[in-house]
């Protein structure tokens, strides 16, 4: 993601009663967490992608090994 998640966002997204902000995508470089801590917005991220929706049967045999 490269859009600059920020003062602007989090102002508007604390006004309209928001409470939480969710990226995702792998980091946060582009989300200003001291800006979203201003407005009392809690900020999540997904810390790991993965490009399965689920495991096959066959995948999950092999995580045990």
């Amino acid at each position: 993601m490269t859009e600059d998640w920020g003062e602007t966002l989090f102002s508007a997204l604390s006004k309209a009663g928001g409470k939480a902000f969710s990226n995702m995508a792998v980091g946060y470089n582009n989300v200003d967490v001291e800006a979203a801590n201003k407005y009392g917005i809690a900020v999540g991220n997904t810390p790991v992608i993965t490009t399965k929706t689920s495991f096959s049967p066959k995948d999950r045999l092999r995580k045990c090994f």
